[in-house]
């Protein structure tokens, strides 16, 4: 589903595969009512029931999607041309010199974020809680950065397909601008909000105070974060993906899981101490990528 989606994002069709997801969700949840509860003549199956719904509407969306390929590709007309211009062996050797980086620092990513939330976890159930509810929180304000970004990707591929360079710088401050102020805008309301946003999750006194003090983080973090995500995307448009895999990589690293336990358990700032790392995980990794963007060997291309 996640090649398929890419593919026609990367062709400048979002719309679609938002309509075809948004469709699965609901058939996900309908069905899921249905399985779990035993609803609508369907079993009772508890917990086995939302995993064989989310599997079916899985399947549904990859068969929709692969439809509307085969559909599009017969239409244009194109098979023959892309077979001709591009060979599958180099087209797989091409998906893997891209895939193969940003994957591994995906996967170092998650890595490191685990072994955050285990070191917060080893500081008592108060400190997991809040960090708990205030990453539910921000995802509100990181998920669409996370697709600002994504955009950033596209269109800067298309501009520099079209060996542009100069649109390509146009389109990520373009994305930039909109990363920034819709995340800023998220970060004022962390700040002012905080409290009454916590108190939405928990009426435990202690846990609130902790993540109130999170949510004030999150609101110093938003503008570096979405500058971070969309300049990474931007790169990975321009198929700059392996001195930014290894950025982020070390940052990473550096900074989240360690001042989990430097700050959050040997300074005893608890969770607070491990989420000042995101503050420097964005601002380094913010200015590195700033940095390659404007100067990095991938321009000499263009």
């Amino acid at each position: 589903v996640s090649a398929l989606v890419q593919h026609r994002q990367g062709g400048g069709d979002s719309r679609t595969p938002m309509v075809v997801g948004l469709t699965g969700n609901v058939v996900n949840a309908l069905l899921g009512w249905a399985l779990i509860y035993g609803h609508a003549g369907l079993p009772a199956l508890g917990v086995r029931g939302g995993a064989y719904a989310t599997a079916t509407s899985e399947w549904l969306e990859a068969i929709v999607l692969l439809g509307l390929l085969v559909r599009d590709t017969r239409r244009a007309g194109s098979l023959t041309r892309a077979r001709a211009e591009l060979p599958f062996v180099r087209a797989v050797r091409e998906v893997v010199a891209l895939g193969l980086p940003t994957g591994i620092q995906f996967g170092s990513e998650m890595l490191a974020f685990a072994t955050f939330t285990a070191v917060l976890g080893s500081m008592g159930a108060e400190q997991i809680a809040a960090h708990q509810i205030a990453l539910a929180t921000i995802r509100v304000s990181f998920l669409p950065g996370a697709a600002v970004g994504e955009a950033a990707s596209v269109l800067v591929g298309q501009a520099l397909g079209r060996r542009s360079l100069a649109e390509a710088d146009r389109a990520t401050r373009a994305e930039l601008i909109v990363a920034v102020t819709f995340m800023a805008s998220w970060g004022v309301v962390f700040a002012i909000a905080g409290g009454w946003i916590v108190r939405m999750f928990t009426d435990d006194s202690a846990v609130a105070h902790v993540a109130r003090t999170l949510l004030w983080i999150a609101a110093a973090f938003q503008v570096l974060d979405a500058a971070n995500m969309v300049l990474r995307s931007a790169l990975r448009g321009a198929k700059d993906v392996r001195v930014p895999a290894l950025i982020g990589v070390a940052v990473v690293w550096t900074c989240i899981p360690t001042a989990a336990f430097l700050l959050g358990r040997l300074a005893g700032l608890g969770s607070v101490g491990g989420w000042l790392g995101f503050i420097a995980e964005t601002t380094v990794g913010a200015l590195l990528m700033a940095r390659r963007w404007r100067r990095g060997a991938w321009r000499l291309s263009y």
